[in-house]
């Protein structure tokens, strides 16, 4: 077959470069292949494993929400809820001294959640009154908002008594737990951080009051221009203007200030221009109780009763 020694050790080389080339891909496809296959597996199931865990974390977060929500909720029976959330809008009117009616609306069906049942408070009290309304409506642990509030600013005192008008609305959701009391001081719900009372804000001033300058009949006329011309005093803007409502208006949330100095009022909403004197800033967020503004790459947050002042370049 091979007629020399050479010929031979060539044929033994070639076989051993054959045995080499496909042994080797033998050994990959037989042994390291399913080696590769099986940490690439394991890889992907640990992925998978930290995103179910992410998921878990996710969903135990949301049903604490939902649980605290459902805790907060009317009952589900909308007629029950209804009469349970009248007895304690009355026990709220009659506690603050306010002199009205509460009235029920009709229950409005929200598809998939429960029912939004509407009410209209309309009375007489002086601000104090009011402003200690609002503080025991906004500190009670229950699923419900003011969505409009109107009062009648025919008084010349805080001490006076004014007409108002204040329509609001209370949730009641389809898997809330029966109840038959809304007393919920012995229910945890979660810690509000502490802010000024407007009981105390209105006890103390009238944002609505609008100040008169009275100017003199005979205006004195300096007989001699002065040798040095008087300086006039700067103006601080920033401490008249007020936050003095936050609303739900159309859809929208709107902050109302008020400049008690030039009796201005301003309305935002968030991403609009807040312009007071040389004091420009974004308006970022508002919630029921504050307001949140850009400036300078700098944030501020007023609360409900703070001047502008008071929030930028607290004392």
């Amino acid at each position: 077959m091979f007629k020399n020694k050479r010929e031979k050790m060539l044929a033994l080389c070639l076989a051993a470069f054959v045995a080499c080339v496909f042994g080797y891909d033998a050994v990959d496809n037989l042994l390291f292949q399913p080696i590769a296959n099986a940490r690439a597996q394991v890889q992907a199931a640990e992925g998978k494993n930290q995103q179910l865990e992410l998921d878990f974390q996710l969903v135990e977060h949301a049903q604490r929400n939902l649980n605290f929500v459902r805790d907060q909720s009317l009952p589900s029976d909308p007629k029950k809820a209804s009469l349970l959330y009248q007895d304690w809008l009355l026990e709220r009117v009659d506690d603050t001294g306010l002199d009205g009616v509460v009235t029920p609306g009709r229950a409005v069906v929200e598809e998939n959640v429960g029912h939004r049942i509407p009410f209209t408070i309309q009375a007489t009290a002086n601000l104090r009154q009011i402003g200690k309304f609002l503080d025991e409506f906004y500190s009670s642990p229950i699923l419900h908002r003011i969505t409009f509030l109107t009062i009648n600013n025919s008084g010349n005192s805080a001490s006076t008594s004014r007409k108002i008008t204040v329509t609001l609305e209370a949730l009641a959701l389809n898997d809330a737990p029966s109840r038959d009391s809304l007393q919920m001081s012995d229910r945890s719900h979660r810690p509000k951080f502490s802010r000024p009372k407007l009981e105390n804000y209105f006890a103390r001033r009238d944002p609505f009051r609008r100040t008169t300058v009275t100017a003199s009949r005979k205006p004195a006329i300096a007989k001699k221009q002065p040798s040095v011309p008087a300086v006039n005093p700067q103006i601080d803007s920033l401490r008249t203007v007020r936050l003095v409502a936050s609303i739900w208006q159309k859809g929208h949330r709107e902050a109302w200030f008020f400049d008690s100095r030039t009796d201005k009022e301003f309305i935002v909403t968030i991403g609009e221009e807040l312009k007071v004197a040389d004091f420009t800033a974004r308006v970022t967020n508002i919630d029921s109780e504050s307001i949140t503004l850009a400036s300078n790459d700098q944030s501020h947050t007023t609360q409900l009763g703070q001047t502008l002042r008071e929030s930028i370049n607290p004392p």
